[in-house]
């Protein structure tokens, strides 16, 4: 089995004069050439950079909701063995004065979120806005496979590892060198860490100076030496351009062959049908990103699996594939009417 990797890397300085309707298309124009340039590898992994959402004046939730629109009408639509990290987006929430920088994985069906959890120099520095942590993990999992996502300086790793280590550690990031140690990887085999950095050399010419942008993907090993221990071995893969007639769809791909990620029990049993969202993975509603606490419970939607206050989960309604709980067997059509989500309850 093998997986193919690829980073996308839009030029910043031309990607950040694009309207939000303009970027949210490039998402989809994205998708469409991965399909021009699969390999046949099982697996696929498609990467977007950090801040592909980005501008001096911040998005709002309104555009944050179209994001994630978005990525999720990408995600129903997905090939089973693909997956997508569409970037991120820095947003604000007037309501609460508080500032954002989320991230979106994508798999056939579902959509993650990823809060970036430690500031980067002055970038989420916004007069009149505070930056706010993420608090939910960026561990998912993916075809089988314990996988973690971070942005930037998070440093996530022993997070990451909290329920295990990872099988694939992604990082997107922007001014990041190389990181070659910090990583969430199993030390008992081999892992995949895939770093994709804005690579804009003019973007950083005035914030630092000199620093050389690099994407790139590793193969690691572990061995034990007898006097130091644990010594990683990185082994940097070959990226090679992907030819594409969009300036703003340039790929970099690699294959990575297995036994680079080892498989962890059987395959998993629901192909087609959404899992529960857990519940520590998000702190307000999926669709009115009102926060929840002592008065506002979570509520799932037994369509999608997503999580939702009372007001935007009010609808009943019998559902042919219900989501699951991760610990429980398939279950078949409700007999009665269940709890759904304003957009289920809607087609």
């Amino acid at each position: 089995m093998a997986m193919q990797v690829i980073i996308w890397n839009p030029p910043n300085t031309d990607v950040v004069r694009l309207s939000l309707k303009n970027k949210l298309e490039l998402l989809s124009k994205a998708v469409t050439q991965l399909n021009h340039v699969r390999d046949g590898s099982e697996l696929c992994a498609l990467v977007g950079p950090d801040y592909l959402f980005f501008k001096n004046a911040p998005y709002g939730v309104d555009d944050f909701n179209a994001y994630h629109a978005k990525v999720q009408a990408i995600a129903d639509e997905l090939p089973q063995k693909v997956l997508f990290v569409a970037g991120s987006m820095q947003w604000v929430d007037q309501a609460t004065r508080k500032l954002f920088v989320s991230a979106l994985i994508a798999s056939r069906g579902q959509v993650l979120r990823y809060d970036k959890k430690h500031k980067a120099g002055n970038t989420e520095d916004v007069q009149g806005y505070e930056f706010e942590a993420g608090t939910a993990s960026g561990r998912f999992q993916w075809q089988g496979f314990r996988c973690g996502l971070e942005i930037c300086q998070d440093h996530e790793e022993e997070e990451l590892k909290s329920g295990g280590p990872v099988d694939l550690h992604i990082l997107i990031s922007y001014g990041q060198c190389g990181r070659a140690r910090h990583l969430a990887l199993d030390t008992s085999k081999r892992g995949v860490f895939i770093q994709c950095e804005l690579e804009t050399p003019e973007y950083y010419a005035d914030k630092k100076p000199g620093f050389i942008p690099e994407s790139y993907v590793s193969l690691c090993t572990y061995d034990r030496h007898r006097m130091l221990g644990l010594v990683s071995n990185e082994a940097r893969q070959t990226l090679t351009d992907c030819a594409s007639t969009n300036p703003l769809i340039q790929f970099k791909q690699c294959t990575v062959t297995m036994p680079a990620l080892t498989r962890r029990g059987p395959p998993p049993r629901r192909l087609n049908r959404p899992v529960w969202q857990p519940d520590s993975e998000v702190s307000r509603c999926t669709k009115c990103m009102t926060s929840f606490g002592l008065f506002t419970r979570k509520h799932h939607c037994r369509q999608c699996g997503k999580i939702f206050c009372s007001s935007c989960s009010s609808k009943t309604m019998v559902v042919v594939k219900p989501a699951t709980k991760p610990d429980e067997q398939d279950v078949e059509q409700s007999a009665e009417a269940v709890r759904v989500c304003d957009g289920c309850a809607n087609g």
